[in-house]
C-alpha cells in the first residue's frame, strides 16, 4: 500500500537568545535518488551560550544535511554513519567549550527512520498495541545506560521503522516542563499530526518566559504490517556499541506482543553476544511516495544538474509550445464555427423581421403570399419530420432527453461541488473562529487585554466572511453571535448601570454641562449665562443670573473645593462662590492677544490653560484678583492644536479631538495608549482625574458610556445604562465614589464599582 509521509513541525521563539535558542532543520529532496535517501532532519536547542556557537551550529546541520545527500552509502556504514562521523570531528570544539547542548539529528527513508542525539532531547513513540490502546516508549530514558564519548557530540545512532498506527514525537527537553508524556499521547494520538503540532504550538507561545521550543511530529499515514525491527550501531570505531537491549528487555513481557510496528526483533536483532560483528538489516528495495511537510524551516535542495535542467526546461518549452498550437488552431475553428451560425441566426431572424413587418402592413399587398410561403414552409418541415424513420425519431427525442439528463446532471454536480466547497469553508472558518476563541480564553486568563482585543477583532472578521444558509449553519451562527457578545462584554469590560434620576431641568434651555462644587450641582450652557443649581443636601433648585454677556463654555472646582471658575467662549472668567452664591469676574492674563481656551483647570491653586490657537499650555498663578500671566509648560513642542480636554494629577493629560490621550511629565511627551479599547472614544467627549485618584474619567457622549482607564491605559470598566441617551457633561465626586452626569437636562446619579 501506498506510504505518505507526514512531517509537522511546530517552533515557538521565546525571545531570549541567551537563555535558550533552537534550531529547526528539514531537508526537502528534489531529485529520485535523493528522495531514495529520504529526509534529513534536525531538532537542536542550545542553552545559555553566546550567539556566535548558535551559528556554528546552524552551519554545521546545514552541511551535515547537504553531506547526507552527497554521500554514497559504504558497504557496512550508511551515509547518515559516514556523516556524522565527519561531523564529529567539525564539532570537537563544541565539546571542549562545555555547552549545554541537547540536539536530535536523523534521516526518514520510508517507513525507516535512523537517528542519533547527544544530551537529553525528547524522542517519544507512541504506538498502538494489539487491543487498540496507544502506549508510549521514551527512547532517550531508555538508552540512558549509553553514555555520549567524552570526545564526540554524535557516538551511536538508533535505526527502527514506523507504521502508519505509531508516531514519532523529537522535540527539545524544555518541552517536558510544560508536557507530560501521558498528556503528549493524549494531544498526538487523538488528532491529525498537523493539529496537534499546532495546538503545541499554540500552548507553548502562551509561556513566554523567554524559553525556545520546537520539534516534529512525524507519522506515515499507511504502513505494511509485519515486525518492525530497530537497531543501534556504532557511528565510529570504540564509540558506544551498545543496542537498545536494556530499553526492550523491559518491554518484551507485554510490548512485544501488544504491537509489531516499532518493537524489535529481540532473538534476531539483540539477542546476539556482545562480541558479535553486526550484520547490517537488510532493506528491501521500495518505491517511495511523496511526503507532505508542515514545517517553516524547510530546506529545498539545490542539485546543481544544471545539464538536465537545461533539457528538462527545453522539453517542457516545447510541450507548452505545441498545446499552445493546438489551442490556437482549436481556439479559431470553434469562434468560426460559431460566427458562421450566428451569422446564420441573425440573418434568419432579420428576414423573418422584415417578412413580419411586410405581413403586418400589408406591404405591396404581399401579407398573403407571406402568411402563404410560412405556411408551406412550416406544412414542409412537419412532412420531413413525419417521412423520418421510427429509430431516427426515436433517437433524435433520446438524444434530446439525453442532452437534458447530462445538463442537468452537470448542474447537480456544479450544486454538490459548490455546495461541498461551501461546507468546507464554513467548517473551515468556524474552526478558525473556535482557534480565535481558545486563544481569547488563554489571553483573558492571563489577563493579557491587547492579546485578547487582537484575537477577538481577527475573529470578528473571520465571522464577517460565515455564509450562513442552512438551518444547521444558521444555528451554528447564532450560537457563536452568543458567544461573540459574551467575550465582547468581557474584553470590553462592560457593566450595565442603573443610574437616579435626581432632578430633571424643564425650562426650555438646552444645559450641556456640569461641575459640582461642595454640595452643589451647577449645569450651564454656552447659551445662556445663567447657572443653573441643585443642592445635592436640601434636594432644592436655584437660578442665578451672572450677568455675563455670553454663556459659559468650560467651568473647574478646586481641591480645595471652595470655589468654581466658569469661562465664556471669550475667554473671559468668573468665579463662582457657593457660601453666598455669588458670581464675580475675574482677571487672568494671557501673553498673546488672540487665544483660543479650549479648556482650563485649577491645579495647587495655579490655573494651567489649554491654548489650541498658540498650541500651547500655560501655567498661571495666583493673584488676588485672579491669576497673572501664564507662562509656557509645554517645552518640547508637542502638538496640542487638537486638545479638547485638559486634566492634571501630578501629570497632565490633554484628551483631543481624534480620541487619543497625550501625557505630558514636567512639560515633556510621554509614551500613552489605550489597551483593549475596541470601539476608540469620540468627539466631544470629557476627560476628569486629580491626584491621589486611581483612575482617569472619561465620558464619551457619542458612545453612551463612562469609561474607567487605570493610569497605564489599561481599561477597568465600562459603564452603560438605557437611561443614558444624550450624555454632555459629568463630574466625579472621588470621596464618596459616585458620578454625576447631564444627560438631556436630567441630572443622573451612578454609585462606582469599587
Amino acid at each position: 500500500m501506498d506510504r505518505i509521509l507526514r512531517l509537522n513541525e511546530f517552533f515557538v521563539e521565546g525571545g531570549k537568545q541567551h537563555i535558550s535558542h533552537v534550531l529547526l532543520h528539514i531537508s526537502e529532496p528534489t531529485t529520485p535518488e535523493e528522495i531514495a535517501k529520504g529526509y534529513f532532519f534536525a531538532v537542536c536547542e542550545i542553552n545559555n551560550a553566546e550567539p556566535k556557537y548558535f551559528t556554528k551550529i546552524k552551519d554545521l546541520i546545514d552541511r551535515a544535511g547537504n553531506d547526507y545527500y552527497e554521500t554514497a552509502d559504504a558497504n557496512d556504514k550508511n551515509a547518515l554513519e559516514l556523516v556524522l562521523e565527519k561531523l564529529n570531528q567539525e564539532a570537537l570544539t563544541l565539546v571542549d567549550t562545555g555547552l549545554e547542548i541537547h540536539c536530535i539529528i536523523g534521516a526518514i527513508r520510508q517507513p525507516e527512520i535512523t537517528f542519533t542525539y547527544y544530551g537529553k532531547p525528547q524522542v517519544l513513540v507512541f504506538y498502538k498495541n494489539h487491543q487498540g490502546v496507544y502506549q508510549s516508549i521514551d527512547l532517550v530514558e531508555a538508552n540512558s545506560d549509553n553514555k555520549d564519548a567524552p570526545t564526540q557530540l554524535f557516538s551511536h545512532i538508533i535505526q527502527g521503522k514506523i507504521s502508519s498506527n505509531d508516531f514519532l514525537f523529537a522535540g527539545t527537553p524544555h518541552i517536558g516542563e510544560y508536557f507530560s508524556t501521558d498528556r503528549l499521547q493524549k494531544i498526538i494520538t487523538s488528532r491529525p499530526a498537523v493539529q496537534s503540532a499546532q495546538h503545541i504550538e499554540r500552548v507553548l507561545s502562551e509561556i513566554k518566559n523567554g524559553h525556545s521550543f520546537g520539534g516534529l511530529i512525524i507519522h506515515i499515514d499507511r504502513a505494511d504490517s509485519g515486525p518492525i525491527p530497530i537497531r543501534k550501531a556504532p557511528v565510529v570505531k570504540g564509540a558506544s556499541s551498545k543496542s537498545l537491549h536494556s530499553l526492550f528487555n523491559r518491554e518484551q513481557s507485554t510490548a512485544n506482543t501488544l504491537s509489531p510496528s516499532i518493537l524489535p526483533r529481540l532473538k534476531t536483532l539483540f539477542g546476539r553476544n556482545s562480541n558479535t560483528p553486526e550484520t547490517p538489516v537488510a532493506v528491501a528495495t521500495k518505491t517511495y511516495q511523496p511526503a507532505e511537510i508542515n514545517a517553516s524551516h524547510i530546506s529545498h535542495r539545490d542539485t546543481g544538474h544544471a545539464g538536465a535542467t537545461k533539457e528538462l526546461a527545453f522539453y517542457q518549452l516545447k510541450s507548452v509550445l505545441a498545446a499552445l498550437f493546438r489551442a490556437i488552431i482549436f481556439t479559431g475553428k470553434t469562434i468560426a464555427l460559431i460566427l458562421v451560425v450566428l451569422y446564420g441566426i441573425i440573418y434568419s431572424a432579420f428576414l423573418n423581421s422584415v417578412l413580419l413587418v411586410f405581413a403586418i402592413t400589408n406591404y405591396q399587398n404581399r401579407r398573403q403570399h407571406i402568411l402563404e410561403t410560412w405556411r408551406k414552409q412550416w406544412h414542409s418541415n412537419k412532412e420531413n419530420i413525419r417521412r423520418l424513420p421510427t429509430i431516427t425519431k426515436v433517437l433524435f427525442f433520446a438524444a434530446i432527453l439525453a442532452a437534458g439528463g447530462i445538463a442537468v446532471s452537470i448542474a447537480a454536480i456544479k450544486y454538490r461541488q459548490t455546495q461541498a466547497a461551501h461546507d468546507k469553508q464554513f467548517k473551515t472558518v468556524v474552526q478558525q473562529i473556535k482557534n480565535k476563541k481558545d486563544a481569547m480564553e488563554s489571553a483573558l486568563i492571563y489577563k493579557d487585554d491587547q492579546a485578547a482585543q487582537t484575537e477577538f477583532v481577527s475573529a470578528e472578521e473571520l465571522f464577517g466572511r460565515l455564509e450562513c444558509l442552512s438551518k444547521e449553519e444558521k444555528a451554528t451562527c447564532a450560537e457563536l453571535q452568543n458567544q461573540f457578545d459574551e467575550f465582547d462584554i468581557k474584553i470590553r469590560k462592560i457593566t450595565i448601570t442603573e443610574p437616579e434620576l435626581l432632578f430633571e431641568w424643564k425650562n426650555g434651555i438646552e444645559l450641556t454641562n456640569v461641575v459640582k462644587v461642595n454640595t452643589k450641582l451647577i449645569s450651564f450652557s454656552a447659551n445662556t449665562s445663567t447657572l443653573f443649581i441643585f443642592d445635592l443636601l436640601s434636594r432644592e433648585e436655584k437660578i442665578i443670573a451672572s450677568g455675563a454677556h455670553l454663556g459659559f463654555v468650560k467651568a473647574n472646582v478646586p481641591k480645595e473645593n471652595d470655589y468654581a471658575l466658569f469661562n465664556t467662549s471669550l475667554n473671559n472668567f468668573f468665579k463662582f462662590d457657593p457660601a453666598d452664591s455669588t458670581i464675580k469676574p475675574v482677571n487672568v492674563k494671557f501673553s498673546n492677544e488672540q487665544t483660543s481656551i479650549a479648556d482650563f483647570l485649577i491645579y495647587n491653586r495655579r490655573l494651567y490653560t489649554l491654548d489650541t490657537l498658540n498650541n500651547q499650555v500655560y501655567k498661571h498663578d495666583g493673584v488676588k484678583n485672579g491669576f497673572e500671566q501664564g507662562k509656557e509648560w509645554i517645552k518640547d513642542g508637542t502638538l496640542v492644536k487638537d486638545g479638547q480636554e485638559l486634566t492634571i494629577d501630578g501629570d497632565m493629560y490633554i484628551l483631543k479631538n481624534s480620541g487619543l490621550i497625550t501625557k505630558f511629565t514636567a512639560g515633556i511627551s510621554q509614551p500613552f495608549s489605550m489597551v483593549s479599547l475596541i470601539q476608540s472614544v469620540g468627539k466631544n467627549a470629557s476627560l476628569w482625574t486629580y491626584t491621589d485618584l486611581q483612575y482617569l474619567y472619561i465620558l464619551d457622549p457619542d458612545n453612551k458610556r463612562l469609561i474607567i482607564l487605570e493610569k497605564d491605559g489599561r481599561i477597568k470598566q465600562q459603564l452603560v445604562s438605557e437611561m443614558i441617551t444624550r450624555p454632555t457633561g459629568f463630574a466625579i465626586d472621588p470621596t464618596n465614589n459616585i458620578a454625576y452626569i447631564l444627560d438631556n437636562n436630567k441630572l443622573l446619579k451612578i454609585i462606582l464599582p469599587q
